[in-house]
């Protein structure tokens, strides 16, 4: 009796174990953390203490971009959606907000990288590998370039 509830119990476990995966499904090579290598605009460079510490996070549909600085010590923060569109395009979206009534700032678009809140970004991808893309997209005349390397 004892054998058989042992065996019926690890029947379960490995059946679990065997059926588990990725928050809703396989996103390909797109998940994990990118670093920015690179942001241009207009073909001029851009740096500063935010624009050079800055990663983005991909999972399922939400992308999280980082700003750390100060060796760690101060961040912003932000998340948003993104799509990947058939026509080899990324959609990005900083639109969303929640109904708790509190602080939102979570939701802001990435403004050192240029990002805005105003629109759905629909961004050009080019050199697509698994470890690196190049993202880019017109914006009120102005062309934002964004070299990315995976870090993981």
């Amino acid at each position: 009796m004892k054998r058989d509830t042992l065996l019926d119990i690890l029947a379960v476990m490995l059946t679990l174990l065997a059926t588990a995966c990725q928050n809703n499904g396989d996103i390909g090579d797109m998940y994990g953390v990118w670093r920015l290598d690179s942001y241009t605009l207009d073909g001029e460079p851009c740096h500063d203490k935010y624009i050079d510490n800055t990663t983005f996070s991909f999972q399922n549909n939400i992308v999280e971009v980082i700003s750390q600085y100060d060796n760690y010590m101060s961040a912003y923060q932000t998340y948003g959606h993104w799509i990947w569109r058939n026509d080899g395009t990324l959609m990005l979206s900083f639109q969303q907000h929640d109904d708790t009534g509190l602080d939102q700032s979570q939701y802001n678009a990435p403004y050192w990288i240029g990002f805005t809140k105003k629109e759905v970004m629909i961004m050009q991808v080019s050199d697509r590998t698994g470890s690196r893309m190049t993202l880019s997209w017109e914006h009120d005349g102005m062309m934002h370039v964004y070299k990315l390397k995976k870090m993981d």
